[in-house]
C-alpha cells in the first residue's frame, strides 16, 4: 500500500469514528452507481447496537442512507427486528432481509471488518444482513422467473462463495 492509499484509509477511519461517535453508525458507499455492482453498507451497528451490519446493492446513495437511518433508529428503539428471510416493510416493493454468509463479509464489508479488528483484535465474527430487492414483477432472486438481467446488480451474499 503506497503512502497516498494509507492516508486515504486513515482519513476514512477517522471520519467513520467521528460518525459513529456522533450518530452511532457510519455508511460506506462503493461504486459509481452507473456500473455494477454498486453497494452500500453500515459500520457501527455491531458496536453501538450489538446488531449485524446492513448491506444493500443497487440503491442510490440517498436511498441506502435513508434505509440505514430508519433501520438504526428502529433497532435502537426496539421497534424492529431483522431476521433471515423476513420481509422488509420499508418500501412498497417486495424486499427481504437475508443473512450474509460469513465468508463474504471480509470481501464486501471491508472497512467494517477493519473497524471490528481495530476494536476487538478479531478478524472474524462480523455479521451482516443484506437488503434484497425484487424485480419489477415482485420476484426475488431465488423465485422462478426472476429477471436474470438484474442478477449481476445484486450479488447473492447469503449463499456460500463458489
Amino acid at each position: 500500500m503506497n503512502l497516498l492509499d494509507r492516508l486515504r484509509l486513515t482519513w476514512a477511519k477517522r471520519k467513520q469514528a467521528r460518525d459513529i461517535d456522533r450518530h452511532g453508525w457510519s455508511g460506506v458507499y462503493v461504486g459509481d452507481y452507473h456500473s455494477a455492482p454498486s453497494w452500500a453498507y453500515t459500520i457501527g451497528f455491531d458496536e453501538t447496537l450489538d446488531h449485524p451490519e446492513l448491506v444493500a446493492f443497487d440503491l442510490p446513495k440517498a436511498s441506502a442512507n435513508e434505509l440505514f437511518w430508519r433501520g438504526f433508529e428502529a433497532l435502537r428503539k426496539g421497534d424492529f427486528v431483522i431476521e433471515d428471510g423476513l420481509q422488509a416493510a420499508v418500501t412498497e416493493t417486495r424486499c427481504v432481509w437475508r443473512k450474509v454468509h460469513h465468508d463474504h463479509t471480509s470481501e464486501w464489508l471491508t472497512l467494517a471488518c477493519m473497524r471490528r479488528f481495530d476494536r476487538t483484535g478479531m478478524r472474524t465474527g462480523l455479521e451482516a444482513f443484506q437488503f434484497v430487492l425484487s424485480d419489477a414483477a415482485g420476484r426475488l432472486p431465488w423465485d422462478d422467473g426472476y429477471d436474470e438481467r438484474l442478477r449481476h446488480l445484486q450479488p447473492a451474499l447469503w449463499e456460500p462463495p463458489t
